[in-house]
């Protein structure tokens, strides 16, 4: 068979074509598989010399399975103490509850009466000479004095509870020309040296004695006491012929 040199050059080009054309394609199909002809790695210029453009769509699919709860953190820092609210209305009354147990016994307390008793008795050991002006009397023989309602440095019972009272007191004058004046003298809040009663015994030449007594009203902190007067002198020993005495008839009632 004789080829001419035409024919001969046309298939040259069409062998060369298709040569051509299966190393294009080959090169295509290990380019979309990621492998690089030269080293069998992945290379950048696979992407490159893919020119098929293929998008796929899909349906999304369905949710997965809900995952295990981690592990519980750590507790933080408490937080700064907001501004209190407004009082709520009160609940309704609960139930009453169940009794408790019996406690054990106290102390024996103090009664209505014993609280109401108050008293005292005093009396003078000495005599006081006569003096220009009046003079308190000073007792300081204490036979009794109840709730300290007598005072023993100033001579006055401050009454400590309100209410009815009984007081007595003597008087003796010794043997000179010297009369002696005792009174029981009341001080209020309103008024002070309130004269009371009184005892008098005249300038005799012997000794003589007397008493007098009353019945008073007093209010809480009210006094009583015992004055001598003016130029008048008193006589006591050892015996305590002088005395002063009184008690808490009735407390007063409130109303």
């Amino acid at each position: 068979m004789v080829f001419r040199y035409s024919e001969l050059s046309v298939v040259f080009i069409l062998l060369l074509v298709l040569y051509v054309r299966s190393a294009f394609s080959r090169s295509i199909v290990e380019g979309s598989r990621g492998l690089s002809l030269e080293e069998g790695t992945c290379s950048r210029q696979c992407n490159v010399t893919n020119v098929n453009n293929i998008t796929v769509i899909a349906p999304q699919g369905n949710p997965g399975l809900k995952g295990q709860s981690g592990e519980r953190g750590s507790r933080g820092m408490p937080g700064q103490r907001g501004i209190q609210g407004p009082s709520g209305t009160p609940g309704e009354k609960g139930l009453q509850g169940p009794r408790g147990p019996k406690g054990s016994r106290g102390p024996p307390g103090v009664g209505i009466l014993a609280a109401m008793v108050v008293g005292f008795s005093v009396a003078r050991s000495s005599g006081m000479d006569k003096s220009k002006s009046d003079q308190t009397v000073v007792y300081d023989i204490v036979h009794t004095n109840v709730k300290n309602a007598y005072n023993i440095r100033t001579g006055k019972f401050v009454a400590p509870i309100g209410g009815l009272y009984f007081f007595t007191f003597t008087a003796m004058k010794g043997n000179d020309r010297t009369g002696c004046l005792l009174s029981l003298i009341r001080d209020t809040f309103m008024a002070t040296g309130e004269h009371i009663v009184s005892v008098y015994n005249g300038p005799r030449g012997d000794y003589s004695s007397t008493s007098n007594s009353a019945v008073v009203t007093l209010e809480p902190g009210d006094e009583i006491w015992v004055r001598l007067g003016t130029g008048s002198s008193l006589f006591s020993d050892e015996n305590n012929y002088v005395t002063f005495s009184g008690f808490l008839i009735q407390p007063q009632i409130m109303p």
